[in-house]
């Protein structure tokens, strides 16, 4: 896999170079060059960075860590567009020149050669942006070039071609109805997931049939109006995001603390029997790839291994055979034991973590209350490595007193069984563990007796996990400031089936 990725990356890369020099000596122009290497830089980009990456997890079962390694996932689209034009112009004027010099029969002309070619460069470019800077106003784009400035700015070609209102109400529905459907996704219950769905699929209705209607031929508006057309559009869209990203923000589970309210990257195994679900659907709807691993070599089952951007994936190894599973994994043998060809190590579900809306707004107007799950910034806690994010539950409120008689929890000398999801939690069934001390620990810890106790102050939050056997929380590492809370999860919004999982859990 490794091999055949990069001998692909490495094909394309190869070949665009030489289609580009091609078409730099067959036309002599530095810009048709320099335009042939830019487009297919760009597709790289999309294939390599965007595509692949995406559907390969699905119809070849590649793993996420295998994928990390062999696809460049750190290239983004957006700068790749912005910049891939430089070194494409480079590389042109570099063919044309060595063309230049190559085609004079006197060498001792080499210097006249590239003065022709550098001034051949200098007047193209001063030529083109003449021609921009001074445009022919009287003859409108061609109407394609229309549907460019609908996808540059949705209503822009209405605008600039007399119908001002018309392109100001094609926006504003687009952006409303974009809105609408980001407010509504963060509000608990299904109707206003299934509303917030309803007015995303009207958004991008709407923008395919104003790009259909900005098929029309629009007045020329030269370099400098592109330029503010394109500065307008940046502005938009980074104002607008920006102001959704102060009410509302998406993450991603990963580890399983939270569980079974909210899931982590898992593991389902199915019996030998059971046919599995397979297929790009079934990881789209459902995030779940089946995965069967059996030993393509003979050796030593060695692992786990790991690093932060594969967790909470761990490797394991047969020989030169790896595959890379998440923490719960029940593998068929054990590590150490020797493996033969054809052996099954691991066959069933690997299931994506949840991905959890988080609602900030509210937090501006009052403080996080008791039940609540909510995300916070692991900076200046004592204990947790600054820079993260972590998902608890909100158990013990400013001034409190907080302890855990197993499986309950104590508030103020007082079991806790409001709201109803405490004493869901404290009755160990429908897959809780009850509120648990932390039990044996070499490091110092807040509650680990039934004695301990843990004295809030007047802007600090007691979170725990609901997996009470596998969350690192204040048990451990104590209060968290109330200047550290980002805000309130509200809804898993993806897998599919897990949509409706947080009603009455808070």
């Amino acid at each position: 896999m490794l091999i055949v990725a990069f001998i692909a990356q490495a094909v394309l890369v190869i070949g665009a170079l030489v289609l580009s020099a091609r078409v730099t000596i067959r036309t002599r122009s530095i810009a048709k060059g320099a335009l042939c290497l830019y487009g297919l830089s760009v597709l790289w980009a999309l294939l390599f960075a965007v595509a692949v990456p995406q559907v390969l997890p699905a119809v070849m079962e590649v793993e996420e860590g295998e994928i990390d390694v062999v696809f460049p996932t750190h290239v983004r689209v957006v700068p790749m567009l912005a910049l891939a034009w430089i070194p494409a112009l480079l590389f042109a004027s570099l063919v044309h020149l060595v063309c230049t010099v190559a085609g004079d029969p006197d060498m001792r002309t080499a210097a006249g050669g590239l003065k022709r070619s550098l001034v051949t460069l200098c007047v193209g470019l001063a030529q083109a942006l003449r021609r921009g800077l001074t445009p022919a106003r009287d003859k409108p784009y061609p109407k394609w070039v229309g549907v460019i400035f609908g996808l540059v700015l949705a209503g822009s070609a209405h605008f600039l071609s007399g119908r001002k209102r018309a392109g100001l109400a094609w926006y504003v529905s687009i952006f409303g109805c974009g809105l609408l459907a980001t407010g509504l996704i963060v509000l608990p219950g299904s109707w206003a997931f299934f509303a917030s769905v309803a007015f995303m699929l009207s958004s991008l209705g709407l923008s395919v049939i104003v790009l259909v209607k900005s098929y029309r031929p629009v007045p020329r508006i030269g370099c400098h109006g592109w330029m503010g057309l394109i500065l307008l559009a940046v502005c938009l869209n980074a104002g607008i995001k920006s102001a959704i990203r102060l009410a509302v923000h998406p993450f991603r589970i990963s580890a399983s603390a939270m569980e079974p309210t909210i899931c982590g990257m898992r593991t389902e195994v199915i019996d030998r029997d059971e046919r599995p679900t397979t297929g790009l659907l079934a990881r789209l709807l459902w995030g779940r790839r089946y995965v069967h691993w059996e030993a393509a070599t003979s050796g030593t089952l060695r692992g786990p291994h790991h690093n932060q951007r594969t967790w909470p994936l761990l490797g394991y190894t047969v020989g030169s055979d790896a595959e890379w599973l998440p923490l719960s994994a029940e593998r068929h043998l054990e590590l150490g034991q020797w493996v033969a060809t054809g052996d099954l190590l691991f066959s069933g579900y690997v299931v994506s973590g949840d991905r959890v809306m988080v609602e900030k707004l509210s937090y501006t107007f009052r403080g996080p209350r008791r039940g609540e799950i909510v995300v916070f910034r692991t900076d200046g806690i004592q204990g947790l490595d600054a820079g993260e994010f972590y998902v608890k539950r909100v158990v013990g409120l400013p001034g409190e007193r907080v302890q855990i008689d197993p499986p309950h929890l104590v508030i103020d000398g007082q079991r806790i069984t409001e709201p109803p999801i405490f004493a869901r939690i404290a009755s160990q069934e429908e897959g809780y563990s009850g509120f648990q001390l932390v039990g044996d620990s070499q490091r110092p810890t807040f509650l680990d007796t039934l004695e301990s106790e843990v004295v809030l102050g007047e802007d600090e939050y007691f979170v725990l996990g609901d997996n009470s056997e596998n969350s690192y929380d204040s048990r451990m590492w104590g209060p968290v400031p109330r200047k550290n809370i980002v805000g309130r999860v509200t809804r898993i919004y993806w897998p599919l089936d897990r949509v409706g999982a947080l009603e009455g859990k808070w």
